[in-house]
This record gives C-alpha cells, structure tokens and sequence, in this order.
C-alpha cells in the first residue's frame, strides 16, 4: 500500500507548482546573498535548508485544503498516508537544497573540493530532514495560511533565542542547524551533539505528527 501511495506521490512531481516556487526562491535566494560579501556561504545554505522546512510545512497544508489528504486515507490506513508523504516531501526537499547549494558554490565561486562537496551533501540531506520536520508543522497546523507562517516564526524565534542566549539557542533546531553546516561553529554545539540534538528534534515533531494524524478528523 505504501508504495502505490509513493508512485502517486513521484506522478505528482512535474506538476508540483510548489516545489517549483521553493525551488526558484532557493536559487534566487543563492544568488542575490552572493553579492553581499558580509554574507558568507554558510549562511546561504542555512537559508535554503530553512526554506526546504517552510516548503514541506506549505505543501502538506495546501494538500490538506485541497482535501487531497482525505481522499487519500479514505484509499488506505493514515500511517501508510503519513509515510509516502514523508518520502515524498524528503526528496522534494533534498531537492531544493541540492539546487541551492549547487547555486551558491557557483555564485560564490567556490573550488570544489572534498570539503565543498561534504558541505553540499549535508545541506541536501538536512533540507531532505527539515522538509519532513516541516511536514509535521503542516499535519499540527493543517492550514496553508498559518504552516509556513508558525515555520518561519519559528526560525526567527530560535535565532533570537541564539543571539540572546547561545546557551539554550544552541540546541533549538535552528541551532544545532548552524552548527552542523558552520564551518566556524564558534559557541553552538560541537559534533556529534549538534546532529543528536537536531535528531531529537526530528523525533519528538514525528512522535507529535503521528499522534495528531491517528488522532484527526479527515471528514
């Protein structure tokens, strides 16, 4: 069941009309940060992968307005539902952030290296994990309106918690983020404890997400 759930999700994937939004905001977003030298190419792969979150937020949201999501469970069980999704929306969000870490080592004219190519391939796979996180704001906050706004208030909370009191900030998703990208991590956590917090995050939302799927009225 899952996996006819996941071929109808791939179908869906030349005509996603959202993704391709996220995706160009990505690409522009890498673009026009390389042409403020005081922003450096950290920063833009912060961005993407935040704009992979909000992304997968958006999605789900529209499809749930657009009762997508409750054609679908009335088809199967709300768990093989919640797992195609998370697929789908993983890759779709591996998506942007290839697209704009591709962008942003151009723009910034970066040598690719072995250490450009391992920063690329950690914004891929923490957009790809972000995307599903934000995927669960959607399923608690099913509206296409407010998803992305909680998911962008969010963010923005989380960086003024860090500015404010790096100590706590630090292991907010956001944090434990720039830690894991940064290649000057300054005061945020050291590895391995910025991918475990950020772990912790990514279980906590899914334990929630799945509590609130079984939970909901689709009617």
């Amino acid at each position: 069941m899952t996996l006819r759930l996941l071929r109808a999700e791939f179908m869906r994937l030349p005509v996603d009309y959202v993704l391709f939004g996220f995706a160009g905001m990505a690409l522009a977003l890498s673009i026009g940060l390389a042409f403020d030298r005081s922003v450096g190419q950290d920063a833009t792969l912060i961005q993407v992968v935040v704009i992979a979150m909000i992304y997968g937020a958006t999605r789900y949201a529209i499809d749930r307005h657009h009762r997508l999501v409750s054609r679908t469970i009335l088809a199967g069980h709300r768990m093989p539902v919640l797992a195609a999704s998370g697929v789908s929306t993983a890759i779709r969000g591996a998506l942007i952030g290839a697209l704009g870490g591709v962008a942003s080592m151009i723009t910034f004219e970066a040598t690719v290296d072995s250490g450009e190519l391992r920063a690329l391939f950690t914004a891929v796979l923490l957009s790809a994990g972000t995307a599903v996180m934000g995927l669960g704001i959607g399923v608690v906050i099913p509206s296409s309106f407010l998803a992305p706004i909680v998911v962008f208030a969010v963010n923005v909370g989380s960086a003024l918690i860090l500015q404010a009191w790096p100590e706590a900030g630090r292991w907010l998703p956001l944090g434990s983020t720039i830690s894991i990208i940064s290649s000057e991590p300054h005061d945020l956590l050291p590895w391995p404890l910025d991918l475990t917090a950020l772990l912790g995050w990514f279980l906590i939302l899914g334990v929630f997400t799945r509590e609130v799927m079984m939970r909901r009225d689709f009617n």
